[in-house]
Protein backbone atom coordinates (compact mmCIF):
# COMPACT_ATOMS: atom_id res chain seq x y z
CA UNK A 1 0.00 0.00 0.00
CA UNK A 2 2.71 2.93 0.71
CA UNK A 3 4.49 1.96 -2.70
CA UNK A 4 1.06 3.21 -4.07
CA UNK A 5 0.75 6.02 -2.56
CA UNK A 6 3.72 6.86 -3.40
CA UNK A 7 3.06 6.01 -7.06
CA UNK A 8 -0.31 8.19 -7.12
CA UNK A 9 2.12 11.23 -5.07
CA UNK A 10 4.27 11.17 -7.87
CA UNK A 11 1.45 11.05 -10.68
CA UNK A 12 0.01 13.54 -8.90
CA UNK A 13 3.30 16.38 -8.94
CA UNK A 14 3.70 15.43 -12.55
CA UNK A 15 -0.18 16.61 -13.37
CA UNK A 16 0.98 19.61 -11.09
CA UNK A 17 3.91 20.82 -13.28
CA UNK A 18 2.16 20.02 -16.23
CA UNK A 19 -0.71 22.12 -15.27
CA UNK A 20 2.34 24.95 -14.58
CA UNK A 21 3.72 24.66 -17.62
CA UNK A 22 0.65 24.88 -19.85
CA UNK A 23 0.04 28.46 -17.81
CA UNK A 24 3.27 29.75 -18.75
CA UNK A 25 2.82 28.75 -22.40
CA UNK A 26 -0.25 30.60 -22.23
CA UNK A 27 1.25 33.42 -20.76
CA UNK A 28 4.05 33.49 -23.09
CA UNK A 29 1.93 33.31 -25.94
CA UNK A 30 -0.07 35.58 -24.82
CA UNK A 31 3.16 38.15 -24.72
CA UNK A 32 3.88 37.10 -27.78
CA UNK A 33 0.43 38.20 -29.34
CA UNK A 34 0.38 41.51 -27.88
CA UNK A 35 4.01 42.11 -28.68
CA UNK A 36 3.13 41.38 -32.18
CA UNK A 37 0.87 44.15 -32.09
CA UNK A 38 3.29 46.85 -31.43
CA UNK A 39 4.67 48.65 -35.00
CA UNK A 40 7.61 49.19 -36.90
CA UNK A 41 9.53 49.33 -40.19
CA UNK A 42 12.50 47.24 -40.24
CA UNK A 43 14.78 45.43 -37.95
CA UNK A 44 16.13 48.24 -35.90
CA UNK A 45 12.27 50.38 -35.11
CA UNK A 46 10.75 46.57 -34.73
CA UNK A 47 13.36 45.91 -32.16
CA UNK A 48 13.15 49.26 -29.97
CA UNK A 49 9.64 49.22 -29.64
CA UNK A 50 9.48 45.47 -28.14
CA UNK A 51 12.43 46.39 -26.17
CA UNK A 52 11.10 49.36 -24.58
CA UNK A 53 7.53 47.42 -24.41
CA UNK A 54 9.04 44.80 -22.70
CA UNK A 55 11.90 46.77 -19.87
CA UNK A 56 11.44 49.67 -18.69
CA UNK A 57 14.69 51.72 -18.24
CA UNK A 58 15.40 51.11 -14.66
CA UNK A 59 15.67 48.13 -15.58
CA UNK A 60 17.06 48.28 -19.00
CA UNK A 61 20.14 49.29 -17.18
CA UNK A 62 20.94 46.97 -15.07
CA UNK A 63 20.91 44.19 -18.20
CA UNK A 64 23.69 43.59 -20.62
CA UNK A 65 23.06 40.51 -23.54
CA UNK A 66 25.97 38.73 -21.77
CA UNK A 67 26.23 39.87 -18.58
CA UNK A 68 29.39 41.83 -18.47
CA UNK A 69 31.08 44.86 -16.82
CA UNK A 70 28.68 43.79 -13.51
CA UNK A 71 25.48 44.02 -15.45
CA UNK A 72 23.12 40.76 -15.36
CA UNK A 73 22.76 38.71 -18.46
CA UNK A 74 19.45 39.45 -20.81
CA UNK A 75 19.90 36.23 -22.77
CA UNK A 76 19.71 33.97 -20.06
CA UNK A 77 16.12 34.97 -19.34
CA UNK A 78 12.62 33.45 -21.11
CA UNK A 79 11.88 37.45 -21.63
CA UNK A 80 15.23 37.57 -24.54
CA UNK A 81 13.64 34.53 -26.32
CA UNK A 82 10.42 35.80 -26.74
CA UNK A 83 11.80 39.36 -27.83
CA UNK A 84 14.10 37.85 -30.84
CA UNK A 85 10.94 35.65 -31.55
CA UNK A 86 9.12 38.93 -31.98
CA UNK A 87 11.60 40.77 -33.46
CA UNK A 88 12.57 38.07 -35.96
CA UNK A 89 8.92 37.63 -36.95
CA UNK A 90 8.36 40.99 -37.55
CA UNK A 91 11.61 42.23 -38.93
CA UNK A 92 12.03 39.02 -41.26
CA UNK A 93 15.30 38.49 -39.83
CA UNK A 94 16.94 35.50 -37.87
CA UNK A 95 18.25 35.31 -34.26
CA UNK A 96 21.52 36.04 -34.81
CA UNK A 97 20.84 39.35 -35.93
CA UNK A 98 17.95 40.11 -33.24
CA UNK A 99 20.98 39.02 -30.53
CA UNK A 100 22.87 41.59 -32.51
CA UNK A 101 21.17 44.66 -32.13
CA UNK A 102 19.88 43.75 -28.86
CA UNK A 103 23.40 43.19 -28.05
CA UNK A 104 24.28 47.22 -29.32
CA UNK A 105 20.72 48.40 -27.82
CA UNK A 106 20.82 47.51 -24.22
CA UNK A 107 24.38 49.34 -23.79
CA UNK A 108 23.13 52.57 -24.95
CA UNK A 109 20.35 52.35 -22.30
CA UNK A 110 22.41 54.70 -19.65
CA UNK A 111 22.01 57.65 -22.40
CA UNK A 112 18.38 57.27 -22.53
CA UNK A 113 16.10 59.02 -20.83
CA UNK A 114 18.53 61.90 -19.69
CA UNK A 115 22.00 59.82 -18.92
CA UNK A 116 23.89 61.16 -21.41
CA UNK A 117 22.51 64.56 -20.61
CA UNK A 118 23.16 64.62 -16.88
CA UNK A 119 26.34 62.33 -17.20
CA UNK A 120 27.65 65.58 -19.77
CA UNK A 121 26.65 68.04 -16.30
CA UNK A 122 28.31 66.31 -14.27
CA UNK A 123 31.50 66.50 -15.95
CA UNK A 124 31.46 70.04 -16.93
CA UNK A 125 30.67 71.36 -12.85
CA UNK A 126 32.66 74.68 -13.06
CA UNK A 127 33.91 75.49 -9.78
CA UNK A 128 33.41 79.50 -9.38
CA UNK A 129 36.55 81.39 -8.72
CA UNK A 130 34.53 83.21 -5.74
CA UNK A 131 33.47 79.99 -4.44
CA UNK A 132 34.42 80.80 0.06
CA UNK A 133 34.15 76.26 -0.39
CA UNK A 134 36.92 76.52 -3.19
CA UNK A 135 40.17 73.59 -1.99
CA UNK A 136 42.52 75.09 -5.01
CA UNK A 137 43.62 77.87 -6.37
CA UNK A 138 43.78 76.55 -9.94
CA UNK A 139 40.62 76.30 -11.62
CA UNK A 140 40.31 73.51 -14.14
CA UNK A 141 37.20 74.21 -15.71
CA UNK A 142 37.26 78.36 -15.49
CA UNK A 143 33.49 78.45 -17.21
CA UNK A 144 32.35 75.92 -20.24
CA UNK A 145 30.53 78.09 -22.33
CA UNK A 146 34.23 80.38 -22.37
CA UNK A 147 35.89 77.66 -24.05
CA UNK A 148 33.14 76.85 -26.68
CA UNK A 149 33.57 78.40 -29.90
CA UNK A 150 31.27 81.58 -30.70
CA UNK A 151 30.64 82.63 -34.06
CA UNK A 152 32.00 85.88 -35.30
CA UNK A 153 29.81 88.50 -37.64
CA UNK A 154 32.35 87.51 -40.56
CA UNK A 155 30.47 84.51 -41.24
CA UNK A 156 29.69 81.28 -39.89
CA UNK A 157 32.78 79.66 -41.46
CA UNK A 158 34.81 81.52 -39.20
CA UNK A 159 35.17 80.73 -35.27
CA UNK A 160 36.49 82.63 -33.26
CA UNK A 161 37.70 81.03 -29.52
CA UNK A 162 37.14 83.06 -26.54
CA UNK A 163 39.68 82.04 -23.30
CA UNK A 164 39.02 83.78 -19.95
CA UNK A 165 41.43 85.49 -18.46
CA UNK A 166 42.99 83.47 -15.06
CA UNK A 167 43.14 84.49 -11.65
CA UNK A 168 45.94 85.54 -10.33
CA UNK A 169 47.67 82.97 -7.60
CA UNK A 170 46.96 84.37 -4.72
CA UNK A 171 49.44 82.15 -2.43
Amino acid sequence: MPLLLRILRIQLGIRQQQREVLQEVRQLKHKCKHLLQIGGRGLREIGVNAMKAVLAHDVQVLYSLHGRKGKRAFVNLRLCRLVTDVICQKAGCDQAEALNFIKRWLPGSGDRCGGRKRRFREAFVVEQPDDPHSQSADYRLLAAAGFLPSHSSQGLDSTTVTVPPTQPDLQ
